[in-house]
């Protein structure tokens, strides 16, 4: 069965751009991503959303440090990543057409796999669904998804009530985690902070 390294909420260019920020993921990618890719030998990445953090432009610093850091390294490495849109991937609240993935990795397309639609991907035998930003315009096919998807994983950006968004501070909106019971294990990126309930992971930001 194939290593597959998950990440999410990577949030380039957080907190206005921060030279801070950016500096703290340098670090996150030199001294321990990249390190644990190599030592266990992975050279598949599963990103569950939000690579950037702001919905509507990206600072030019940014998007340079993110793509020496970060996206360059996947290219030079022979790293393929499956990366599905979160909620600050997409400019409009009310659809995922208009997604800053599909505008800004158009020179990685051969090693990253933009996940715009619910589907199903096999990782050398393990099944996983993966579910992108679940908005309006995408509800009813990401339920109708959910209800007959046969893979035993999920994938996804999701929001789930009664999980916390942050450290004593649950969300009293969103999905009910009810419609994931049946499946083996469901991870997810979306809230920051790391939590269990049952099936349901939030893997929370890793840096």
């Amino acid at each position: 069965m194939a290593k597959i390294a998950v990440i999410n909420d990577t949030h380039f260019g957080i907190r206005n751009s921060s030279d801070i920020f950016i500096d703290y993921h340098q670090r996150f990618f030199d001294e321990t991503f990249f390190p644990y890719l190599k030592e266990h030998s992975i050279d598949q990445i599963l990103h569950l959303g939000d690579l950037y953090d702001h919905r509507k432009y990206i600072n030019f610093k940014v998007q340079h440090a993110s793509r020496k850091m970060f996206l360059e390294r996947l290219r030079d490495q022979g790293i393929t990543m499956d990366i599905m849109l979160g909620n600050h991937d997409v400019y409009y609240k009310s659809t995922n057409d208009l997604n800053s993935l599909k505008e800004l990795l158009g020179y990685f397309t051969s090693t990253i796999n933009i996940i715009t639609e619910p589907t199903v991907v096999d990782y050398s035998g393990l099944r996983i669904g993966l579910i992108p930003w679940i908005n309006p315009e995408n509800y009813d096919s990401a339920m109708r998804f959910i209800k007959k998807c046969d893979a035993p994983w999920i994938g996804g950006h999701l929001e789930l009530s009664g999980f916390e968004m942050m450290r004593g501070m649950k969300s009293t909106e969103g999905m009910s985690a009810n419609h994931f019971s049946r499946f083996e294990t469901v991870l997810s990126g979306h809230f920051h902070t790391r939590s269990q309930q049952d099936n349901i992971r939030y893997l929370g930001s890793q840096m």
